[in-house]
């Protein structure tokens, strides 16, 4: 049977203790920091690489998440 997006998301919060939407966020930002690491594009690229559509939205939610922009997370763990 189909579950309605209202019972899965219940059912999931349930199940893992966080909304599908809280864990696809955190799979891109940790997605988004070993590209940040690994690879010299810019963060427009990063954003884009990550499934953001809008680079500031990005690095709003980057900021929100993990407490610094892409930009200074990058300069401070490429040292």
């Amino acid at each position: 049977t189909l579950l309605s997006p209202s019972r899965f998301h219940s059912v999931y919060k349930s199940v893992f203790g966080t909304s599908p939407m809280h864990d696809l966020i955190e799979a891109r930002i940790n997605y988004a920091k070993s590209i940040l690491l690994s690879e010299d594009i810019s963060i427009m690229e990063v954003s884009e690489k990550a499934g953001y559509n809008d680079q500031y939205q990005f690095i709003r939610q980057f900021k929100k998440e993990i407490g610094i922009t892409p930009q200074k997370f990058r300069k401070q763990n490429m040292l």
